[in-house]
């Protein structure tokens, strides 16, 4: 019998998701937002890798993990009411 490993369970990335959401909203400037935001991917990916995830399933993670986060600014956004 063979399993999967998932590198992000859902139940342990919600915080992890809000958190970076609110470092990345702490900073009113978009460029260096996006630098946060590739840090932080590229530093789960160094993660994954040396878990011996394959390359295409960090890839995969990566970009759920990045649309997420992404997802969660503008809702925190919204919620302080920054967004037209």
């Amino acid at each position: 019998m063979t399993a999967e490993v998932l590198p992000f369970p859902s139940h342990r990335r919600s915080s992890y998701i809000a958190r970076q959401a609110a470092r990345m909203l702490s900073d009113p400037e978009e460029r260096s937002r996006q630098r946060c935001l590739a840090h932080q991917l590229e530093v789960q990916a160094k993660t994954m890798a040396r878990k011996g995830i394959t390359s295409d399933r960090v890839a995969r993670d990566l970009a759920g993990l990045a649309a997420a986060i992404e997802l969660a600014v503008t809702q925190l956004q919204s919620q302080q009411g920054d967004v037209a």
